[in-house]
C-alpha cells in the first residue's frame, strides 16, 4: 500500500472542512487547522495526526459557525435602562453631597 503523506491528508482534512462550513470564511477554517495541528507537533506517533486535526477543528469550528449576529436595534426600539432591574452588584450607586 502506497504511504500517503501527512501533508496531503491534512489538506484533504481541509477541503472538508471548507466544503463543510462553507459560510465561514477560508483563513478561518485555516487558522483553526493550524491551531490543531500545532497541538500535536511534538507527537512522535503521526498516524492519526490527521484525524485528531480534523475533530479538533471540526469541534472549533462547529462552535463558530453558531455564532449568530443579532441586528442592532433602532432608536425607536430601545426602551430606558430601568436601574431597578439590574442586579444589585452593578447598579450605579449616587453618593449624597
Amino acid at each position: 500500500m502506497a504511504e500517503i503523506s501527512e501533508q496531503l491528508l491534512i489538506a484533504e482534512v481541509e477541503r472538508r472542512l471548507t466544503n463543510k462550513y462553507a459560510q465561514l470564511p477560508p483563513d478561518r477554517i485555516s487558522s483553526a487547522i493550524q491551531n490543531a495541528n500545532a497541538r500535536f507537533e511534538q507527537s512522535p506517533i503521526r498516524d492519526f495526526v490527521p484525524l485528531l486535526v480534523e475533530r479538533r477543528a471540526h469541534a472549533e469550528l462547529a462552535g463558530a459557525g453558531q455564532l449568530k449576529i443579532l441586528p442592532i436595534p433602532s432608536d425607536k426600539d430601545r426602551r430606558p435602562l430601568d436601574k431597578r432591574s439590574l442586579p444589585r452588584a452593578i447598579r450605579p450607586r449616587h453618593r449624597g453631597v
